[in-house]
């Protein structure tokens, strides 16, 4: 279950980044500078999603050195 999540949030932090990157590069080759500011400011926003998608990557396979060691006393 949890290699699912992570992919699954993963996979989420990477199409993000992706489509951030590709439309950046879309509106600075194709598009004025109105277009421009306007993905630049949609990206912006899109980071209430990207954090939390890579927060959940690393949180799901977070594993405590503590508790490996308390489980290994046992």
């Amino acid at each position: 279950m949890k290699a699912k999540l992570h992919g699954f949030f993963g996979a989420v932090a990477l199409l993000c980044i992706t489509t951030f990157w590709v439309s950046t590069a879309v509106s600075e080759a194709f598009l004025g500078l109105d277009s421009v500011t306007a993905i630049k400011n949609a990206i912006l926003a899109g980071m209430w999603l990207l954090i939390p998608a890579m927060a959940a990557t690393g949180a799901v396979v977070f594993h405590s050195p503590a508790r490996a060691v308390v489980a290994s006393l046992k």
